[in-house]
C-alpha cells in the first residue's frame, strides 16, 4: 500500500472515526490512516481519507473550501440543530417567503462571527462542547470567524415548510449554525433535516467510493496519488540545485522557482513546492518587503507519486 487519498462516500449514521477504523482493518495496522475533517454521524457525503505520509497533509486539506447541500425545515429548532434532537423552540412559518430567505442569507456571506452548536467538537475549558451539553452543563460556545463564499437557494416549499440550500464555505463553518441563524433571523426557527458534503476543494463526491465497495475489492484500486491532491494549490517546481536547501526547511524566493500552476481558489496562505521525491507546503511571507516561501511541512514520497506531467 502506497501513500495516497481515498474519497469516501460516508453514509448517514456512520461515524467518521469508525470509517477510518474500518479502512485501517482493510489495509493493515502498519499503515497510518487519518482524515481531513470529520462529518457528523447525521451527515453524509465526502470524507477525505489519508493514507501513509499523506496523513501529514490533513491540516492543509482542511483549509480548502467546501460545498454542502442542506435541507432544513422551518418552524422549529432542536437542541442538536438537526433532526436527531428534541424540539425546544417552535413558531409559525406560514408567512415566510423565498425573498425573506434570500435577504436573510445575504447577511451571512463573507467573513462572519459564527457561534458553533452546543453539540459540537469545539473545546470549552479543555472539554468537548457536546460532552458538556449532554451532561446538562449550561454552556455558551464562543463565536469564531468563518468564511461563507456563496449560498444558493435550490428549493423553497412553503407547503412542506422546507428549504434546500447549496453552501460554499471555508474551514470550520457549521452548517447547522447557518440554519439556526437563518431560522432565528426569519423569526420562525429552522433545523437541518439532511446534510451532504459534495466537495472538498476540487475533490468531488461523484468520484467517491463507499465502504462496501472498499470491502469487496482492492483498496489500491481507489487510491488517489498525492499529485491528484496537489492540484488544489498553487504549485512551484524546485530546481535540482535548491532541493536539499528547501528540504532542510530554508526560505526561498519565488523567483528562483518554476511556477507550474495557480490554485483554482486564488491566493491562499500556502503554496506547494514540488521536488524530485518530496513536496513541501510553504507559507507565504514578506521580509523587508521581499516575498519569500517558508517550508512548514515536507512530505517524502516516490517519484511515481509526484508525476509532474499529471500536475496541471
Amino acid at each position: 500500500m502506497q501513500n495516497g487519498v481515498i474519497l469516501l462516500n460516508k453514509r448517514f449514521g456512520e461515524r467518521s472515526t469508525r470509517c477510518v477504523s474500518k479502512i485501517k482493518s482493510l489495509v493493515g495496522r502498519g499503515l497510518k490512516i487519518g482524515h481531513a475533517g470529520t462529518l457528523d454521524s447525521t451527515a453524509e457525503g465526502l470524507l477525505v481519507i489519508l493514507l501513509g505520509s499523506m496523513t501529514r497533509t490533513s491540516s492543509f486539506i482542511m483549509e480548502l473550501p467546501k460545498i454542502y447541500e442542506v435541507k432544513a425545515h422551518l418552524g422549529y429548532e432542536t437542541d442538536t440543530l438537526d433532526s436527531s434532537g428534541v424540539i425546544v423552540k417552535e413558531s409559525c412559518a406560514e408567512h415566510i417567503t423565498r425573498k425573506d430567505v434570500e435577504v436573510s442569507l445575504a447577511s451571512m456571506l463573507g467573513w462572519i462571527n459564527q457561534v458553533p452548536p452546543k453539540i459540537s467538537a469545539v473545546r470549552i475549558e479543555g472539554k468537548r462542547s457536546h460532552e458538556l451539553a449532554r451532561k446538562g452543563v449550561d454552556i455558551s460556545p464562543a463565536p469564531k470567524p468563518v468564511r461563507v463564499y456563496k449560498i444558493e437557494v435550490c428549493d423553497f416549499d412553503l407547503t412542506e415548510k422546507s428549504i434546500s440550500l447549496s453552501i460554499h464555505c471555508g474551514k470550520g463553518t457549521y452548517i447547522r449554525s447557518i440554519i439556526r441563524d437563518l431560522g432565528r433571523a426569519l423569526g420562525c426557527y429552522a433545523t437541518v433535516t439532511s446534510l451532504r458534503r459534495t466537495y472538498v476543494g476540487l475533490m468531488d463526491l461523484q468520484d467517491s467510493v463507499s465502504l462496501e465497495q472498499l470491502q469487496m475489492g482492492s483498496v489500491d484500486k481507489y487510491l488517489l496519488k498525492p499529485y491528484e491532491i496537489l492540484k488544489n494549490y498553487t504549485i512551484y517546481y524546485i530546481p535540482e540545485d535548491l532541493q536539499r536547501w528547501i528540504k532542510a526547511g530554508n526560505r526561498v524566493e519565488p523567483s528562483k522557482l518554476v511556477r507550474r500552476s495557480w490554485s483554482p481558489f486564488g491566493i491562499g496562505r500556502h503554496v506547494v513546492l514540488v521536488g524530485r521525491d518530496f513536496f513541501s507546503f510553504a507559507e507565504r511571507m514578506y521580509i523587508s518587503g521581499k516575498p519569500l516561501f517558508k517550508p512548514v511541512r515536507t512530505i517524502m514520497c516516490s517519484e511515481e507519486e509526484l508525476r509532474k506531467e499529471d500536475i496541471k
